[in-house]
C-alpha cells in the first residue's frame, strides 16, 4: 500500500505504453485522473501491431475497437486522402 498523498510516476512499455497513453488521455480529458499521478513515460509504443502475433479472441476485439474509433471519427478519417490511410480504413472496416 502506498502512503496517502505520495506522488506516482507511471511508466508503460510496448503495448503497455499504448494502454497507459489511452488511460492518461481519457482520464485527463474527463477530469478523473487521480491527483497523485505526477507524470508518466510512454516507452516503445508499437505503431504497427503485427496481426500475425495477435491471436483470437484479441484480434477480433482489437479490430472492433479500431472500427468503433473510425466510425466515431468518420468525418475526420474520411478527409484523410493518403493511400495508406484509405488502405487502413478499408482493412479495418472489412475485418
Amino acid at each position: 500500500r502506498m502512503a496517502p498523498n505520495k506522488p506516482v510516476f507511471l511508466v508503460g512499455n510496448s503495448l503497455g505504453a499504448n494502454i497507459l497513453t489511452k488511460y492518461l488521455g481519457e482520464e485527463g480529458l474527463a477530469g478523473t485522473l487521480p491527483t497523485c499521478v505526477s507524470g508518466a513515460a510512454s516507452l516503445g509504443n508499437p505503431l504497427i501491431i503485427n496481426s500475425s502475433l495477435v491471436k483470437f479472441p484479441f484480434s477480433v476485439l482489437m479490430a472492433l475497437g479500431i472500427k468503433k474509433i473510425y466510425l466515431e471519427n468518420w468525418k475526420s478519417v474520411n478527409a484523410m486522402k493518403h493511400s495508406y490511410h484509405q488502405h487502413a480504413l478499408r482493412k479495418s472496416l472489412l475485418s
